[in-house]
């Protein structure tokens, strides 16, 4: 399986609004752009890690699913801390490529969603509604001894830049409780961190989506942006794992 990844798109319901002086719907369409031409035809799916809007309008959705329309893939999402979440389900429910991610198999892989939004708050936390969730779709599972990767919104590990690990997941131990109850889990792989991070997490291999809008720039604690924008591939196989960052 061969898929890409975006995060953080942050759409407004109005073309004039700006996030940090960005036109977001401006940068997403580049991002989508981009992934058109160079990889659309040889990917299995699109998944997308949360903040699709920033104003929680139903037009912000509207304008994301038109939008990725003409990939022509089908598009597997999770909630992020800006996202209302049964608006965004309700909304992106009526475009039949639109998903909400739950669990994706393959012979080799088995990926499964963990929702982290608390809502009122940019921290992550993992509430007990997303525990069972979460374990509901691994007994489910055709084999869950497969490899296997986690997607969540918030980072579960500390990014080295304080403006955002000030708002990562909070209740990490639960997390990891949750973690071991996954034999074979080789991936983790979020968003909300704005950036393209890489990095170990009490071994397991943790990647972080780069922005559709823009990027926090890396070691900072204060509101310091980075014009630059980016999406994942990523393929899944026998073999393991192989992940790819492209920047636009």
């Amino acid at each position: 399986m061969r898929v890409a990844q975006i995060s953080d798109c942050h759409l407004f319901a109005e073309d004039s609004a700006r996030l940090m002086g960005y036109d977001t719907y401006r940068e997403f369409d580049k991002v989508i752009s981009e992934l058109e031409r160079r990889h659309a035809a040889e990917l299995d799916a699109l998944l997308v890690t949360g903040d699709i809007s920033q104003d929680e309008s139903r037009a912000s959705y509207d304008r994301f699913a038109r939008r990725l329309q003409s990939v022509g893939l089908p598009v597997y999402w999770l909630p992020g801390n800006h996202d209302a979440a049964p608006l965004a389900e309700q909304t992106l429910r009526q475009y039949e490529w639109m998903r909400p991610l739950t669990r994706l198999e393959t012979d080799d892989w088995l990926l499964l969603a963990l929702d982290s939004v608390q809502p009122g708050t940019d921290d992550g936390h993992i509430g007990e509604a997303a525990v069972e969730r979460f374990r509901q779709q691994l007994a489910a599972a055709d084999k869950p001894a497969k490899r296997s990767a986690v997607l969540l919104h918030h980072h579960p590990a500390a990014v080295g830049t304080p403006l955002l690990d000030s708002c990562m997941l909070r209740n990490t131990d639960r997390f990891w409780d949750l973690m071991a109850e996954l034999p074979n889990l080789q991936l983790l792989l979020c968003g909300h961190a704005h950036g393209d991070y890489r990095l170990q997490a009490r071994g397991v291999a943790l990647e972080v989506c780069p922005a559709t809008c823009f990027q926090w720039r890396k070691g900072t604690a204060a509101l310091d942006t980075q014009d630059a924008r980016g999406y994942k591939v990523l393929a899944f196989d026998a073999a393991g794992f192989r992940s790819m960052t492209v920047m636009v």
